[in-house]
């Protein structure tokens, strides 16, 4: 994507921080083919689990998630999950309107091509945040309202 534009106002994501019924599975089926047999590390937000003991990281294998959520014990998808490889990771962040998938260029070409998913390609370039605006929206900044943007890395 060499001109990523801007987030469309249109594009749905996720349920605020979680992957629908529809979506887990198909999310699921995509990263077996990546899964390698390993073990697999969940991070729950937060959020819900302030003031109690609840427990937020996990580690299981990738085919235990649906089962894990049915049981009762989260209402969430993890908001982090990945691989013990690290080759790929899933953000469905409470912030975010929608789900990041990063990994390989076979990953992102899977997800892409899934029936079920609506997906789009975005680089470390693309912004992402509700509050980009349109190229053709005017935009007067004055000192006082300046920011500075960081680029961040993942490792």
């Amino acid at each position: 994507m060499d001109d990523p534009g801007c987030w469309s106002q249109f594009l749905g994501g996720p349920e605020d921080g979680s992957l629908n019924r529809e979506e887990l599975p198909a999310v699921l089926s995509v990263l077996r083919t990546f899964a390698k047999n390993q073990d697999f590390f969940f991070r729950f937000s937060e959020i819900a689990f302030i003031a109690t003991d609840k427990p937020i990281h996990f580690c299981g294998i990738l085919d235990e998630l649906s089962t894990f959520l049915t049981n009762g014990k989260h209402q969430f998808t993890p908001e982090y999950w990945w691989p013990a490889d690290h080759s790929w990771c899933v953000c469905s962040d409470y912030d975010l309107a929608f789900t990041i998938v990063a990994g390989s260029k076979e990953l992102v070409s899977a997800v892409l091509n899934d029936a079920t998913l609506e997906a789009i390609e975005v680089s470390s370039q693309t912004r992402v945040d509700s509050m980009l605006r349109c190229p053709d929206e005017e935009l007067e900044l004055t000192p006082d309202k300046r920011t500075s943007e960081t680029e961040h890395a993942s490792v």
